[in-house]
Parts: structure tokens; C-alpha cells; sequence
């Protein structure tokens, strides 16, 4: 098996991360080897140095201009040397940093073998910062086949089900809800897999889903899985490659759309947290649609207002040139104003512009849309017990979870 994740970002300067990977504090010795990769220098210490040159080169970008990838094996796996140089350039390039500049080394001070590679987002030609898109998925894909590839052991690469629907972690963090990805990973995958197996026809499929308030559409090249009236959705793939559109057309023939379901759903995505007391979900649902409904009106009204404005500038504009198109002035003159009202104009709407984003920060500050730990600490701050207990286990859990993230350092990154 091989387990490969972005282990953090950071340049080597701010985070040490080259003296970390190359174990300066104890003198190499967790270090069985290390190499570097498209560097002038094969001297790693200077190596990193030119790293950090190329990356102060680029003076524009606004994203961390390193990334730390930690690949790791289960205990008693060690790939030989040229394996792990085959898998750490075969990972590099399914994430598009094949050109870019790299120091990898394993680590060989705990029981799972593990390799950190510290890359220079900035290309060494082009100067250009890169953030790979999709990264988690390229990566998981390319360990599959590399474990077939060296003959590793193994495993399942099933993306999580935050990565499957980009926005999930976000909304579980922001709003309290369980993610869509998450929902159906944890209540409606298994059964789904296993009624999708023995289904003869797309409708087949469809009563399916139907029980759990979904439906499977087509969407781009592929398929999606979303809730009945399709606010959140995610890869059908991602539930199990069987149902991805070659598999499921390969099996039915084309597509054909799901009819009216013949009975209500055994269960659907509401969104409310696992555990989380309905009653007391339900009166933070109705509050957060209520500030949110606010916030859309002031925020209607706010843009009807600056529109509004700008019309009235731009006609204000108008006038002005035609005042000055009827004073007969010179040729030079004419030029002159003209300059003068030109740059005045654009000067004042681009104010306008800036004002505008200015006021909607303080109409989206004073409508605050409450999040479902906001709203569990008010409600506990006021002497509801429920909440109180709510608030209790949901800081549990974010320290149990911030643990958990931690201990993969501790047993030498494995993921």
C-alpha cells in the first residue's frame, strides 16, 4: 500500500521544512537517503538554497510557494531505493510538478517506511506558482497503480468524503451540517452498492436511489448523485466506480431519466449533524434561513442603490461633455477636456466600484448568518441545556480530531 498526502505548505525558510526532511537537528540519522531533483546541484543543502532563490524570484504570487508531500508504507514495506525514486517522480508528475524543483528523502525512524518531498511550486523556467487542482484524486489514483506497478501491497483508495464534494469540509465547519458526501457515505453507500449490483435496468437503479432521496443524472462527461431537488450533489464514481457512466452504461445501455418514485424515501439528507437534538436543529435551520434571507434583501437593495448611482454618474458625464462639445472651443481644447472628463470619469466610478465592495463587507458583517456553533453557544449562553451538551461534545470531537491529524507526524506520516 502506499498512502500519499499533501503533508502542509510553507516555504523551506519559514518552516525549516529542508533541514526538517533532511534531519539537520540529529545529524542525518532518521535519513536513509536523500536526493534532489531538477537543481543545478546535486549538494542538498545547496540544493535548497537555490530553491529559495527561485521561489524569490517570483514576487507576484500569492500562494505558498512549497508543498510537502509524505508518502508512506504500511510496517515491514520498504520499496527499494529505485522504486522509491519511480514512485516519488511518478507522483510528482500526476500532480504537474514533474519540471519543478524537489528534495525527497526517507525517513527511517519509526515502524512505516515514509518519504518526505519538499517541492518548489515555482517552475525553475517559467517562474510561474502552481496550485494542482484535484490533487488528493490524481494522487490516490497514481498510488494504485504504482502498488500494482512495484508489486506492493494492495488497498482500496477511496477518497474521503469531505474531498469528494469540494465544498464539504467548508460546510461542516462553517455551518455545523453534515456534508452531502458524508451523509451518503455514512447511511446510503453500502446498500447502495449492493442494490446497484443487482440492478437489471436503469429503473432499476433509479428506485434505488429514490429510497435514499437521490437521483443519478448526467452532468458534463459523467454522472452525479444529488438530493431530489439537486442543491447538493456529488461524483456518482465517488460512491463506487461502478457507477461511473461507462460502467452503468456499458450494463443498461444509454442513459434514461428516473420516473415518478413509487413510495416516499426510507431516508434523506436534511444536513443536520450526526447526534444533533432535531428540535434544537430545526430552530437553528429556521434561524439561519432567516439571516440569510435578510442578508440577500439588504444585499439586493444595496446593489439596486449603487446602480443606481452609477447611472446617474454616467448620465451626470454626459451632460458635461455635451457642455463642452457646445462651447466651441479649440481643437486643443477640446482635446484637453475631453482628457480632463475622461480620466474624472473613470476615476469616479472606479469609487464607486471600491465603495460599493466596501459596503457590502459592512452589510454582510452587520448580517451575520449564524453558524451552527454560534448558535449552539448562544443558546447554552442562555441556559439551554441541550445546547449546552451539544456545544460540549462537538469541542470533544474537534479535539479528538486535531489529535488524530497530529498523529500521523508521530508515526512517521503515514495517512
Amino acid at each position: 500500500m502506499i498512502g500519499a498526502r499533501d503533508g502542509g505548505r510553507g516555504s523551506p525558510v519559514d518552516w525549516k521544512l529542508g533541514h526538517y526532511i533532511l534531519d539537520d537537528a540529529h545529524g542525518g540519522e532518521k535519513v536513509a537517503w536523500a536526493h534532489a531533483t531538477n537543481c543545478q546541484s546535486d549538494d542538498l543543502g545547496t540544493a535548497v538554497t537555490e530553491i529559495i532563490a527561485t521561489q524569490e524570484r517570483n514576487r507576484t504570487s500569492q500562494i505558498d510557494k512549497s508543498y510537502h508531500l509524505v508518502v508512506s508504507f504500511p510496517v515491514g514495506e520498504r520499496p527499494t531505493r529505485e522504486q522509491m525514486e519511480d514512485i516519488e517522480r511518478e507522483l510528482c508528475d500526476a500532480i504537474g510538478f514533474g519540471e519543478h524543483q524537489r528534495v525527497a528523502a526517507v525517513h527511517q525512524n519509526t515502524d512505516n517506511w515514509h518519504m518526505h518531498i519538499a517541492i518548489n511550486r515555482v517552475h525553475p523556467t517559467t517562474l510561474r506558482a502552481i496550485e494542482p487542482h484535484r490533487d488528493h484524486f490524481k494522487l490516490q489514483e497514481a498510488c494504485a497503480e504504482l502498488e500494482i506497478k512495484h508489486g506492493l501491497t494492495v488497498t482500496p483508495h477511496t477518497p474521503s468524503p469531505e474531498r469528494a464534494n469540494a465544498k464539504a469540509a467548508e460546510l461542516e465547519a462553517h455551518t455545523g451540517r453534515m456534508s452531502f458526501a458524508r451523509w451518503v457515505a455514512e447511511h446510503a453507500a453500502v446498500p447502495l452498492k449492493a442494490r446497484s449490483a443487482e440492478a437489471k435496468t436503469w429503473a432499476d437503479l433509479h428506485a434505488a436511489m429514490a429510497d435514499y432521496g437521490l437521483v443519478i443524472k448526467p452532468r458534463g462527461a459523467g454522472l452525479i448523485v444529488s438530493n431530489a431537488d439537486g442543491t447538493v450533489r456529488m461524483k456518482a464514481s465517488a460512491i463506487d466506480r461502478a457507477l461511473s457512466f461507462k460502467a452503468l452504461t456499458d450494463r443498461f445501455g444509454a442513459y434514461e431519466p428516473p420516473g415518478t418514485p413509487a413510495r416516499e424515501p426510507i431516508m434523506q439528507y436534511t444536513g443536520m449533524p450526526r447526534g444533533a437534538d432535531p428540535s434544537l436543529w430545526e430552530r437553528y435551520r429556521r434561524e439561519r434561513e432567516q439571516a440569510e434571507a435578510a442578508r440577500s434583501a439588504a444585499l439586493a437593495s444595496l446593489r439596486a442603490a449603487h446602480l443606481k448611482y452609477g447611472e446617474d454618474l454616467t448620465a451626470w458625464y454626459r451632460q458635461r461633455y455635451a457642455n463642452a462639445r457646445a462651447q466651441h472651443l479649440s481643437r486643443a481644447d477640446r482635446l484637453s477636456t475631453r482628457r480632463t472628463l475622461d480620466a474624472s470619469r473613470k476615476a469616479d466610478h472606479a469609487k464607486r466600484k471600491a465603495r460599493e465592495i466596501e459596503d457590502r463587507k459592512v452589510l454582510k458583517a452587520k448580517h451575520a448568518v449564524p453558524t451552527w456553533e454560534g448558535f449552539l453557544a448562544r443558546s447554552a449562553g442562555v441556559g439551554d441545556r441541550i445546547a449546552q451538551a451539544a456545544l460540549e461534545r462537538r469541542v470533544d470531537a474537534r479535539i479528538r480530531t486535531d489529535a488524530a491529524e497530529r498523529a500521523p507526524e508521530r508515526d512517521g506520516g503515514r495517512c
